[in-house]
């Protein structure tokens, strides 16, 4: 079996407060390969975003731990996120630039 676990508080960097709460779903290495296409898919599409946003017209702000993002790391998170929570619902998707 294959398990996920959200992290927990203290996988957070210090002084940073996240109301977190363990989650663990298993699932089986035949659930995991039937995931495999969807999953391939998401992130192609994730690539398509990030390949869309001109290079002209990438703005980039920096996050609280002083790290870049550009709006086309904002867009494929987004694909990211919204295409994970559609396959998998009930998991929680931690998402990099959102932190």
């Amino acid at each position: 079996m294959i398990h996920r676990t959200a992290p927990t508080a203290k996988d957070w960097p210090k002084g940073t407060q996240r109301d977190l709460q363990v989650v663990t779903t298993a699932i089986t290495p035949q659930q995991a390969v039937q995931h495999l296409d969807a999953l391939t898919e998401i992130v192609s599409r994730a690539a398509a975003a990030t390949l869309a946003t001109p290079f002209s017209s990438v703005g980039r702000h920096i996050k609280n731990d002083l790290s870049p993002v550009t709006a086309a790391d904002v867009a494929s998170e987004a694909v990211i996120v919204e295409g994970v929570s559609r396959l998998l619902p009930g998991i929680t998707v931690i998402a990099e630039e959102s932190i």
